[in-house]
């Protein structure tokens, strides 16, 4: 009786599970500013890059992503910096992990624009929130 009742349990698991699966599968669910926090700090510890929060009403949306901006146009300070730089962003992609309920991919680049015209980007590393626990690869 009590070997019958755990199967049940986890039959029913594996379908709650699925249902939510599917339910990602079709919306993007946004991170919680905590989780985007935690990236962001993720962030500064691996790269010493001391980015401010992106603004959660600053965000884009496709339907596979979500994504934020923000300028580090005031570490453009040096002569050096300005002959690069004149404007300097510090994008991140959002991807729901589909294996991974609640989990997340977070992938950093830089948008920057020329002084003399044009503009390029440049993939930095993405960030994973995966079970309560963040990974990276840069």
């Amino acid at each position: 009786m009590h070997q019958n009742n755990m199967n049940k349990t986890a039959q029913l698991r594996k379908l709650i599970e699925a249902e939510i699966k599917s339910i990602l599968s079709e919306e993007i669910v946004e991170p919680s500013e905590q989780i985007l926090k935690g990236a962001m700090a993720y962030f500064k510890q691996q790269t010493g890059i001391n980015a401010p929060m992106p603004s959660l009403e600053s965000r884009g949306r496709r339907s596979d992503a979500l994504y934020y901006s923000t300028s580090l146009d005031k570490e453009i300070r040096t002569p050096v910096m300005k002959n690069l730089f004149s404007e300097l962003n510090l994008s991140i992609s959002v991807y729901p992990l589909k294996d991974h309920i609640g989990g997340y991919s977070f992938m950093y680049s830089f948008s920057y624009k020329h002084p003399k015209g044009g503009s390029n980007g440049l993939e930095i590393g993405t960030v994973f929130f995966m079970d309560g626990k963040y990974k990276g690869r840069f």
